[in-house]
């Protein structure tokens, strides 16, 4: 569960007194950069959720790379799953 100081800090938002709250950790890592991509896919057949027939889905792809405190860099893609 991310605490509410945590989640400032996610998204950059916090203030330096939000930081002060924070200890440090070896396995703090830091975000390097963020690439996002669509995939658009059009059902053979529409399918019922909720009742309301869909024909399609929109697939969000994340590429994220991060850097430890301790230097190693590494590379998440949401389309693998893992690191690598």
């Amino acid at each position: 569960m991310v605490e509410h100081e945590q989640l400032f800090l996610i998204c950059g938002r916090g203030s330096g007194s939000v930081r002060g709250i924070m200890k440090s950790l070896p396995t703090d890592i830091s975000i390097a950069g963020v690439e996002v991509s669509y995939e658009h896919h059009a059902y053979r057949t529409p399918l019922k959720f909720g009742g309301v027939p869909v024909t399609h889905a929109v697939l969000l792809n994340v590429r994220l790379r991060a850097r430890a405190r301790t230097g190693v860099r590494r590379i998440y893609d949401s389309d693998s799953g893992e690191g690598a």
